[in-house]
């Protein structure tokens, strides 16, 4: 499996609060937004955006069709994304090998918990020329609700309001029609983390922080579409002072412990 050991930690993180109630609520929703952190390659100023978790990738997506995966999940982090954005524009000018470097921050008020989830983004499109790019983007777009698949032929995101019509840059799409998905501008950005930090400020776990960096690691032969996966391993543990959080009581273990799979 190329599950992560930190994966649990988020889930329960996720689902704190939440396990019991009889339905899905708001506050549900909002444990779904993260923080996503690009760099723009011609300026080298910082860019963040708030975008919603789509899952972990399923293993038979990254597999690719036929690929002999499973229904377990990957730790690889799905969001989806307007191909026009600024945050694929950052992307595309900075990938190397397919691929750029992203940061994730991600602040669960309930559970007290923040986790810095930072490695590469892979934009898997319509067009991309790695059919398990192509696979996985018709996967994730088949499971949208038509409300949402109507976003992606808005105009523009970030043009002027005036004139908007004229800053569709998109094919027209008939009133009442299903959207296809060779006429929306989506795109499915999957991260592959690198390295993640959990700290938690609240709890018996308070002021604790765990962190952990991936090993190289091969991929099965459909799923190197998306690059190395890596293994995650926990590469250090520390307790931060209660009344001085800007400072380690204790140095973080080095101990480079291999979790299980």
């Amino acid at each position: 499996s190329s599950a992560a050991p930190w994966m649990q930690s988020l889930k329960k993180a996720l689902n704190h609060g939440g396990t019991k109630r009889p339905k899905r609520d708001r506050s549900e929703a909002k444990r779904k937004h993260v923080q996503l952190a690009t760099v723009d390659p011609a300026s080298g100023r910082p860019s963040v955006r708030t975008v919603s978790f789509r899952g972990f990738m399923p293993s038979l997506v990254a597999d690719g069709a036929g690929g002999g995966g499973t229904h377990e999940e990957t730790c690889m982090l799905m969001f989806v994304t307007d191909l026009r954005a600024e945050k694929v524009r950052h992307m595309r000018q900075a990938e190397s090998g397919g691929s750029a470097y992203v940061e994730c921050c991600w602040w669960l008020d309930e559970a007290g918990v923040q986790f810095r989830i930072a490695g590469r983004a892979v934009l898997a499109t319509a067009d991309s020329s790695e059919p398990e790019l192509r696979a996985a983007c018709e996967v994730v777009w088949d499971r949208l609700k038509e409300q949402t698949r109507t976003t992606f032929t808005w105009p523009t995101p970030g043009g002027p309001v005036a004139g908007a019509d004229d800053n569709s840059s998109g094919p027209t799409v008939s009133q009442g029609s299903p959207i296809r998905l060779a006429d929306a501008n989506f795109g499915l950005l999957v991260v592959i983390p690198e390295f993640v930090d959990e700290l938690h400020s609240a709890g018996i776990n308070a002021a604790s922080d765990t962190s952990w960096r991936a090993r190289p690691h091969r991929a099965p032969a459909a799923a190197r579409a998306f690059g190395p996966l890596g293994i995650l391993v926990r590469v250090g543990r520390s307790k931060r002072s209660v009344h001085d959080r800007g400072a380690l009581t204790n140095p973080p273990m080095r101990t480079q412990v291999q979790q299980s799979p």
